[in-house]
């Protein structure tokens, strides 16, 4: 979303504006490809877009990778130690 994966990466996945023009609150997030069957549900490419449009929007708009991983796990050790 902010650049910061590799190129390789970031090329493959298409967000939600780039399909359609309106903006809406899932702006920020990633077109989920549409597979039928319990095979293509497994693949990496359907789990990571899954996992990443669940993300908050502070992980998501992070502006380095540093800033990801200490938002990320701040949000892990709340969670695990709320539960």
């Amino acid at each position: 979303m902010t650049g910061c994966a590799p190129e390789y990466l970031s090329t493959k996945f298409v967000k939600c504006v780039e399909i359609s023009n309106r903006t809406t609150c899932n702006s920020q997030q990633l077109n989920i490809p549409l597979f039928k069957t319990a095979s293509g549900q497994r693949t990496f490419y359907y789990r990571i877009v899954t996992l990443w449009n669940e993300l908050d929007s502070s992980l998501k708009l992070s502006k380095n990778v540093f800033t990801f991983k200490k938002i990320l796990k701040s949000k892990l050790m709340q969670e695990f130690l709320h539960e």
